[in-house]
């Protein structure tokens, strides 16, 4: 039982019910998971979101095809550590039939930029990394 500070007693689940913003979990970049009709799915963020709208879009249009979500490789087995991008895609250019994978990133991290390597050293896998649009860039002079 938890003592709110109104007084009174109730459990756990009832306080948390009324405070969700306390019981932590959060994203430590502050990213909202986002429903996407167009897509008929949940994202990670308002800027995954975003994109993947586009590229369905893109793709109802035929001007890509074969769109994925959460594409995911395995860079090592043992310790098992693995990489999944947001989206993955056939261009459907005359010229142009190659398979894009894209990333949408608010924060590039170090761990982010580690795997990036590992993934174009072991698949020789490219990844476009799309900066969030919806990403506050706090300090930086454009």
């Amino acid at each position: 039982m938890l003592t709110p500070p109104s007084g009174g007693e109730v459990t756990a689940a009832e306080y948390f019910a009324k405070h969700p913003g306390e019981l932590g979990g959060g994203n430590k970049f502050h990213a909202r998971r986002t429903w996407s009709e167009t897509c008929n799915r949940f994202f990670a963020s308002k800027g995954e979101a975003m994109r993947g709208e586009e590229l369905a879009i893109l793709e109802k249009a035929s001007v890509i095809g074969k769109l994925t979500y959460q594409p995911m490789w395995v860079l090592s087995e043992e310790p098992r550590v693995t990489y999944k991008a947001d989206f993955g895609y056939s261009r459907r250019e005359p010229h142009d039939r190659s398979y894009v994978v894209e990333d949408v990133k608010g924060v590039l991290t170090r761990d982010t930029r580690t795997k990036l390597a590992w993934l174009k050293q072991r698949y020789g896998i490219t990844v476009s990394v799309v900066p969030s649009p919806t990403h506050e860039r706090r300090g930086r002079r454009e």
